[in-house]
């Protein structure tokens, strides 16, 4: 469009500017069609599409999928990187090399699944997603956690073998999110970073003499959970409740359980064994 305008739907004879609270210098342009107010700027693009769902074989959700790809795909030809609501999955292993850069894995309201068991990453591992969507990642080996900020699904963690789970960076969920679980075998779990903020219950496993501690800048719900014979340390910064979901059991014989807040209430009321 050369100028700026609004368009009018025509709805129930409603007066034109109805819908339109302060139109400024935008001329406001009546149509024939139905709807309220729509903007249209310089530059815009507008298409519409007219199929036959039933014909296509397809329904609505598969037709706005194939759209915002459409557009992905648009954008990638003029050099863009959109995201949209896609997922990142694999079919063979990824192997970084000693000491490598970080990995990362960004998209909007998609899962991330990475999952096979050969997976060896040694740099720092990130996660971005929004929604929904669970995020999941396997490594043969220690791994190392960046910044990641994730939706609502569940977030998990494995590390197969006496492999380490530790981070680098903040590990964020979005409100009312999904259980975030961390599986080792005889390997240490530590999550302390400050800014932590788990909003789903937290599952720590692991074995053998290897501490676990994990840190939240906010109230922290522990899932169900079961641990070595090393310590065990919760922190709740600020005045922020730490409470529970699941049992926490520890191996025969082991070291301190600690948990420590601010002004919090310590509410650890299930089938422990400590």
């Amino acid at each position: 469009h050369d100028t700026e305008h609004d368009t009018r739907g025509q709805t129930a004879g409603e007066p034109a500017t109805e819908h339109v609270l302060d139109a400024g210098p935008v001329p406001v342009v009546r149509i024939d069609r139905g709807g309220q107010v729509t903007w249209h700027g310089p530059g815009q693009l507008v298409a519409y599409v007219m199929l036959d769902l039933r014909r296509a074989g397809y329904g609505v959700r598969e037709l706005v999928r194939r759209l915002e790809q459409s557009v992905i795909d648009l954008a990638a030809g003029y050099g863009i990187d959109a995201t949209g609501a896609n997922s990142i999955t694999q079919t063979g292993a990824i192997t970084q090399a000693a000491s490598a850069g970080a990995a990362s894995f960004i998209t909007g309201g998609g899962v991330i699944t990475l999952t096979n068991a050969s997976n060896d990453f040694t740099g720092a591992v990130s996660f971005t997603n929004t929604g929904a969507n669970n995020v999941s990642v396997t490594d043969a080996n220690a791994i190392v956690l960046g910044a990641s900020s994730v939706g609502t699904g569940t977030f998990t963690v494995n590390a197969t073998g006496a492999n380490s789970i530790t981070q680098t960076g903040a590990i964020t969920q979005a409100a009312s999110a999904g259980t975030a679980t961390f599986t080792t075998g005889a390997g240490a779990i530590t999550l302390t970073n400050a800014s932590n903020d788990f909003t789903g219950a937290v599952s720590l496993n692991n074995s053998g003499a290897n501490n676990v501690s994990v840190t939240d800048a906010n109230a922290i719900i522990l899932g169900t959970s079961s641990v070595g014979t090393g310590t065990f340390t919760v922190n709740a910064t600020g005045a922020n409740s730490i409470t529970q979901t699941g049992a926490i059991t520890q191996a025969a014989s082991a070291g301190a359980a600690t948990f420590n807040t601010g002004a919090g209430a310590i509410t650890l009321t299930q089938s422990n064994s400590f």
